[in-house]
């Protein structure tokens, strides 16, 4: 078991931090969420009052909100926004965040002047950081349908989710600089082998430690 100095440990806690909310509505917690604090109530009745010319701007005002975690817990996105959500996760804009916050992470990750004494640690999510759950949200609509954490365990059951081709990058230089590397995740304990096989698919073949949800199903955890 390795012990890690927590002033030297390095989070890249969801690369996808300012991007999932688009894709993961939920009502109640949800291990394979992040949490929304109650700060902005959205007035679905002004949903209504869009105008076709305005649409693009609502709903990139909406998804801003989300990014910066400002909004209040809600169960899916906007119907109006079904079309800009999609064209956006299936786009070039998706792909151009995803290696902005990668680039962003391996400048981080150069100028931290390791001790050697093999101690500190790159803490990597998995879901939406490191494997892709696109093909999961195309079929249930970008969003449009409320989270079913049961239809999504059915979904880490195919370990077919692929690697966020940014990510691997991000994670092979990561590896290649002397960090120790540690996967976190909200999926199940039980899900661990099928979750080992899918990230060595992936090309996420050595890792220090792996950190499943003890709790299964319980969202109390």
């Amino acid at each position: 078991m390795f012990h890690f100095r927590s002033s030297a440990m390095i989070f890249l806690k969801a690369i996808l931090i300012c991007i999932l909310p688009l894709v993961f509505p939920q009502e109640t917690f949800d291990p394979h969420t992040l949490p929304r604090p109650f700060i902005i109530e959205i007035n679905e009745a002004h949903l209504e009052k869009w105008s076709a010319e305005d649409v693009e701007s609502q709903c990139t005002s909406w998804r801003v909100a989300g990014e910066a975690n400002n909004l209040s817990p809600w169960k899916t996105i906007p119907e109006e926004c079904a079309d800009y959500v999609r064209e956006y996760m299936t786009g070039r804009g998706y792909e151009l965040d995803l290696q902005r916050v990668c680039n962003e992470g391996a400048i981080f990750a150069r100028s931290v002047n390791l001790s050697g004494d093999g101690k500190i640690a790159w803490i990597f999510d998995i879901d939406e950081t490191l494997l892709s759950n696109l093909p999961y949200y195309t079929e249930h609509g970008y969003g449009l349908e409320v989270f079913d954490s049961t239809k999504f365990d059915h979904w880490v059951e195919l370990g077919m989710a692929l690697a966020i081709d940014s990510s691997l990058k991000l994670y092979e230089e990561v590896l290649s600089l002397g960090f120790k590397i540690i996967f976190l995740t909200g999926r199940s304990e039980r899900h661990r082998n099928i979750t080992v096989e899918n990230l060595s698919q992936a090309g996420f073949r050595k890792w220090d430690k792996l950190i499943l949800s003890p709790y299964g199903g319980d969202k109390s955890s």
